[in-house]
């Protein structure tokens, strides 16, 4: 690769059998969080049937509008900035991963092809690195909302902090490690990497030496790779299913009127009425489950709940 011409050096200054490890690790993770998403689907499959693949354009449009756009999330000014930044913060360094994989595993061993050089690369890191600061300023937001605003209809949870303290470290991990790339490599466009460039630049001017630099690099490096790949694989497992459960509800949302009741046959030989054990829910209501987020709006609105009794609805769904 010409060294006048900007490039992403995928494994700068990683070991051999670090490289093997993470590939290994990457494809134990991966089916980790195949098999849980599996057990999850087919927990949903054994509910009651119930039509929802009807209408497949209107539903992909609300995918769109909600799941990636965020405009019902827009709706609510604080939280919902909040979770914008770190929707599209979270959206972008994924992407991110996904092209740095095709650059390095796909288009450059096929087809002797760099993908991640040239402006296009330049563009890439310095998108990359403003959203990843997006990402760290809608955290902090949330820390300060669920943890010193604390709303009353979400909590304050040791498990909320640790979600958000998991998140932080992931991606504050990755900027170290650009750092001390940039740091050592001191190249001509270290720049396009605004918060990498300007982390480097902290170290070398606090005496930080190129082996201390190659060193923390390394073992950041490896710190960071764990963390990702347990991240991963706890996918199906933790509060993070909702990054798979939020847009298939969103999918497979109700499209009839609001506030439209379901018929019930025969209603006068019926020996009740609505939903009394969790046989009885239907595969999108077992789906809504898996997809709470646990912000409490349905609390919020519920009307039991806002006249003083002690019915909860967010209370029932995550109990």
């Amino acid at each position: 690769m010409n060294p006048s011409v900007p490039f992403r050096d995928t494994f700068w200054n990683v070991p051999g059998w670090a490289q093997v490890g993470l590939y290994v690790g990457g494809i134990v993770a991966i089916a980790v969080l195949a098999y849980g998403m599996w057990q999850r689907v087919q927990l949903w499959r054994k509910g009651l049937p119930e039509d929802r693949f009807d209408r497949i354009s209107e539903r992909v449009k609300l995918v769109v509008q909600h799941a990636l756009l965020q405009v019902r999330t827009l709706s609510q000014a604080y939280p919902g900035i909040m979770h914008a930044i770190m929707f599209w913060g979270f959206l972008a360094l994924f992407m991110g991963t996904v092209l740095a994989t095709i650059d390095w595993d796909i288009a450059l061993p096929l087809f002797g092809y760099k993908l991640l050089k040239g402006p296009f690369y330049l563009f890439y890191e310095t998108v990359l690195d403003l959203f990843g600061l997006f990402f760290v300023i809608g955290l902090g937001m949330a820390v300060y909302r669920r943890f010193v605003v604390r709303p009353h209809r979400v909590d304050p949870t040791a498990r909320f902090a640790n979600v958000l303290a998991l998140l932080l470290v992931i991606n504050v991990s990755g900027f170290v490690m650009e750092a001390c790339r940039i740091a050592v490599v001191k190249p001509a466009w270290g720049p396009w990497s605004p918060v990498g460039y300007a982390l480097g630049q902290t170290m070398l001017a606090v005496g930080m030496s190129e082996g201390a630099l190659r060193g923390l690099h390394v073992a950041t490096w490896l710190f960071h790779a764990v963390i990702a790949l347990a991240f991963i694989a706890a996918i199906p497992y933790s509060y993070f299913v909702h990054l798979f459960t939020t847009p298939l509800n969103i999918f497979f949302s109700k499209l009839t009127p609001r506030g439209a009741l379901r018929k019930i046959e025969n209603i006068e030989e019926a020996e009740s009425l609505g939903i009394s054990k969790l046989e009885e829910f239907s595969w999108k209501r077992r789906l809504d489950f898996d997809a709470c987020v646990e912000c409490g709006r349905c609390q919020a609105a519920c009307p039991a709940y806002m006249a003083g009794t002690a019915l909860s609805p967010k209370q029932i769904i995550v109990s």
